[in-house]
């Protein structure tokens, strides 16, 4: 009787071994699938973050893994994000629109893959986004992967790509009338100047007749050469020569100061011509043309103010360009006309022009290897920035985009700014060149932020509410004394900020402002303050 007990004992312990045996193995089979799961989790989260475009995947409407681009656009942490439904991200004016399609896509019902709606970042910051949703099925159950970008992207390379082609279009046609019409032109003036030189005394009562002919002319003359100067996208080394930047501005408005004027006294108006014209070096060109393109801008900037104002004309020399900005306090230009003003032949002016002028004076700029760049807004007027590299550095390499790239990634930026066109054009040209930007109208609020959260640089424009702008850039730099700031500031405030700029101000950005001067000032600044 004890053997058997003893020996049922010992079967139950080899029973209770093996079952510990078998559970060990267990154990190590579920260790290292554990394992190889992390490992695959964190394949997955690498190959995500590598996509340049935002994704993130929702069950259930709820966000369960997001990638880096995604948080860079939107502004988050992953553990804000993580849980949240995803209408939390979207904008109020698009919620309705994203409900409908993830409805639809549930039901089995039509939904488009590819649309645009608007996201809303952190900071409150709207952002239209192109979106493209897929369905699929994970761990057996329905999810969705959803990957967005910003909407202005897209419609920049679509604006570019329609203008390319508009401009070999219109280039294609101006040969072809030049080429036709210049000779019908020729003969008409030749005929006209003969019949004028003849002693017949018939023709002396058609004087008049005869000098409406000779004007009609000369105006087909001067489209015709308008024409041949949109056609013609380069110069002969021969044709250029070393052009004072600074003399031609002056020469071009003694060029037109009479025409201002006679504008002036018909219009019963004062145009208060101001000039802030620093030296800059010589670029390298065709002077003529040069001045021609400045005069034209000048004549567009009057005829945009027909109750007068103020007209400034002002220089600025850097990143290796002479920026010449024309700014007016007219009308500005209507948001539906905007993409089309630089078109050849589109004006606003019917039966005074054929609308040739700024198209032309694209064209020239062009030419000399720079650009005309156009910042208005409705009711508060137009800046028109002409950038024309400087002979200097015509031949010299680049700078390595790569290397700034680099040493500006993720550098977060606040701006504080009253002027909304101002703090708008600001915001969207910095976040479309990656960095991170906030956006503020008040002092208060900007050293809140500042004191809160880790900022690389503060831009402060010149009429923040209940502060001066430089008592508020003092204010900051208290907080936080190694913290760049630069000050967006008007012509009439220019002296008064360099008085202040080595006590609390870093870099001074003048009105009216030239985004691509900006950027190259902003990030000068940044690698010199992350340097040091």
């Amino acid at each position: 009787m004890k053997a058997k007990t003893l020996d049922d004992q010992k079967s139950k312990s080899l029973k209770i071994l093996e079952e510990a045996a078998l559970l060990k193995e267990k154990l190590s089979c579920r260790a290292k699938e554990n394992k190889n799961l992390q490992e695959s989790l964190k394949n997955k989260n690498a190959i995500l973050d590598t996509l340049p475009l935002g994704t993130l995947v929702t069950r259930q409407g709820k966000v369960i893994d997001i990638n880096k681009a995604a948080l860079e656009m939107l502004g988050y942490g992953a553990e804000e994000m993580f849980g949240r439904d995803l209408l939390d991200f979207v904008h109020p004016s698009s919620k309705a629109f994203v409900r409908k399609i993830h409805q639809n896509r549930l039901a089995g019902k039509y939904a488009p893959e590819l649309y645009e709606a608007d996201f809303v970042k952190k900071n409150g910051e709207k952002i239209s986004c192109d979106i493209r949703e897929r369905k699929f099925h994970l761990n057996r159950r329905v999810a969705f992967l959803i990957c967005f970008s910003r909407s202005e992207e897209r419609k920049m390379r679509e604006r570019n790509l329609i203008q390319s082609k508009k401009t070999e279009a219109i280039s294609t046609m101006s040969s072809g009338l030049a080429s036709t019409l210049r000779p019908a032109a020729d003969l008409i003036n030749t005929n006209a100047e003969q019949i004028r030189r003849s002693a017949a005394p018939e023709w002396k009562s058609f004087s008049q007749e005869l000098s409406g002919i000779e004007e009609g002319s000369r105006q087909i003359m001067d489209t015709l050469h308008h024409l041949e100067g949109l056609c013609k996208t380069t110069h002969n080394h021969s044709e250029l020569n070393t052009v004072d930047l600074k003399k031609a501005i002056k020469d071009a408005i003694v060029l037109v100061n009479q025409s201002l004027r006679e504008k002036a006294r018909e219009r019963e108006t004062r145009v208060n011509f101001k000039t802030y014209l620093r030296s800059v070096s010589p670029v390298r060109g065709i002077k003529e043309e040069i001045k021609g393109l400045i005069a034209r801008v000048i004549m567009n900037a009057v005829e945009a103010m027909p109750t007068g104002g103020d007209l400034y004309i002002s220089t600025e020399e850097t990143g290796g360009y002479a920026h010449i900005y024309v700014q007016d306090n007219g009308d500005g230009i209507p948001g539906q006309i905007k993409d089309r003003i630089l078109d050849p032949f589109f004006t606003t002016k019917e039966g005074t022009n054929c609308g040739l002028g700024l198209s032309l004076c694209s064209a020239i700029a062009k030419r000399h290897n720079g650009s005309l760049e156009i910042a208005s807004k409705e009711k508060h007027g137009t800046m028109v920035t002409i950038k024309l590299p400087l002979e200097s550095v015509t031949k010299q390499k680049k700078p390595s985009a790569r290397f700034l790239r680099r040493k500006l990634k993720n550098a977060r930026i606040l701006i504080v700014e009253n002027d909304d066109m101002i703090r708008e054009i600001l915001s969207q040209h910095l976040s479309s060149k990656g960095y991170r930007v906030d956006r503020t109208v008040t002092g208060s609020e900007a050293l809140n932020r500042v004191k809160r959260k880790s900022f690389d640089m503060v831009i402060i424009g010149s009429e923040v509410p209940g502060i001066a702008w430089y008592s508020l850039a003092a204010k900051i730099k208290k907080v936080d004394k190694g913290l760049p700031i630069a000050a967006v500031i008007g012509p009439a405030g220019i002296d008064k900020a360099r008085g202040v700029k080595k006590s609390a101000v870093d870099l001074i950005i003048g009105k009216p402002i030239d985004m691509d001067l900006v950027e190259k000032q902003l990030s000068d600044l940044l690698i010199f303050s992350m340097a040091s």
